[in-house]
């Protein structure tokens, strides 16, 4: 698992950049932030069509490293347009990046339930979302270093730092075998569609739900955390990227953490208590924003809501995938995710085109609103989904002791 932990490097650098760099550096050449919204928002919808289609032609041909190598390697030729002078390219670059970014958890997710034992998955996604957070907090600290010298010079650090990553996780996985692929019935992954996997599992649709209301508030934040510190709190693009960085890093040491944490506590609760959390502390901010961001910002107030926000998604991340890949059998693993990360997709490409108008004519505090209302709606979603999961439990323990 280390090396395919490594190998996860990729991924929190894509999302360091579309999170804290991809919208400064569009606004700068477009001088508008709605432009870069709409960049963002179009790469997102065209990722959630990749994103069936890889899991499912991973799951046929049960190889997963096909994919993630055109991925980062697509996603570096984006990169490589950003740095060009011309903004019809850089305007195609982020998207590519962007498309990459939203791709990539569908195959990666689904290699790292081929590698572990399902006894092992709750730790494996652990270390995974973890080293994932962990990437981002290094992507801050090198946007904050090179941006001054230049934000095209980030972007190549960043880009090479990532094939370093990507490198060693092909070295590993040519010398080393899956633990589950040979299991998996060819003839059971042919026969397996979208429609009878609903009918299996029909409550995937009530997960599928939560993760759509819950990342349509992260996508409406992140990638305009870097610009609300920089216009709300007088920050500098490198210091509110540090900020947002030491989030990350906070997410990263509690999903590291995750997969011993739910030795004492179950997953089920963890999830839903992250959830909770979340909402109430962008409920209190979306009604109390002037007085605890413009008029007298309180900084043990914002020290306490950094922690509790940094923690909780930290177990979010995780959980979220150990919770859905648990949840089918090994030979639909792929499918799942893909069909996970067109509810993931789809809500941030909504949240973030609607929110870059959002703040144009609203401000900040309409943004936080929003997040607060999507997050409401996932905890309703998440005490439903495991009340009947529950019962369904019970009623299985029911008719075995019968």
């Amino acid at each position: 698992m280390f090396f395919i932990s490594i190998g996860s490097i990729s991924i929190g650098i894509m999302y360091g950049i579309v999170n804290m760099i991809l919208i400064p550096f569009l606004s700068q050449i477009f001088s508008s932030t709605e432009i870069p919204g709409i960049l963002i928002s179009s790469g997102m919808i065209i990722a959630s069509f990749f994103s069936p289609f890889i899991g499912n032609w991973s799951d046929r041909i049960k190889k997963r490293m096909p994919f993630i190598s055109f991925i980062v390697l697509f996603s570096v030729a984006g990169a490589l347009l950003l740095l060009l002078e011309n903004i019809y390219l850089n305007a195609l670059g982020a998207i590519i990046i962007v498309i990459s970014a939203y791709s990539m958890l569908t195959p990666y997710s689904s290699l790292v339930a081929d590698y572990t034992t399902e006894n092992k998955r709750g730790i494996a996604f652990g270390l995974v979302m973890g080293t994932v957070n962990t990437a981002s907090f290094i992507a801050s600290l090198i946007i904050n270093y090179f941006y001054n010298l230049g934000s095209k010079i980030t972007l190549l650090v960043l880009m090479g730092i990532s094939l370093i990553s990507f490198a060693s996780l092909t070295v590993f996985t040519l010398r080393n075998k899956p633990k589950n692929r040979e299991e998996i019935s060819h003839e059971k992954n042919k026969t397996t569609g979208i429609i009878s996997l609903l009918k299996n599992y029909p409550l995937l649709l009530l997960f599928f739900g939560i993760q759509f209301f819950s990342w349509f508030s992260l996508g409406g934040l992140f990638p305009y955390i870097t610009s609300f510190l920089t216009d709300e709190t007088n920050m500098t693009i490198g210091n509110a990227s540090v900020w947002f960085g030491a989030s990350t890093l906070f997410s990263a040491l509690v999903a590291y953490a995750t997969g011993f944490i739910t030795r004492f506590f179950k997953r089920n609760t963890l999830f839903f208590i992250s959830l909770v959390s979340l909402t109430v502390v962008l409920g209190i901010y979306s009604q109390f924003y002037s007085g605890l961001i413009k008029n007298d910002p309180s900084i043990v107030i914002g020290i306490i809501s950094f922690f509790v926000i940094s923690v909780s998604l930290g177990f979010f991340y995780s959980l979220s995938s150990t919770i859905l890949s648990l949840f089918v059998s090994n030979d639909v693993q792929g499918k799942v995710f893909g069909l996970n990360n067109i509810f993931m997709i789809l809500s941030q490409a909504i949240s973030v085109g609607l929110v870059g108008g959002i703040i144009k004519h609203f401000g900040y505090q309409a943004m936080v609103t929003l997040g607060f209302i999507g997050f409401l709606i996932a905890t309703v979603f998440t005490f439903s989904l495991f009340t009947l999961v529950g019962k369904k439990e019970k009623k299985m323990i029911g008719e075995k002791t019968n």
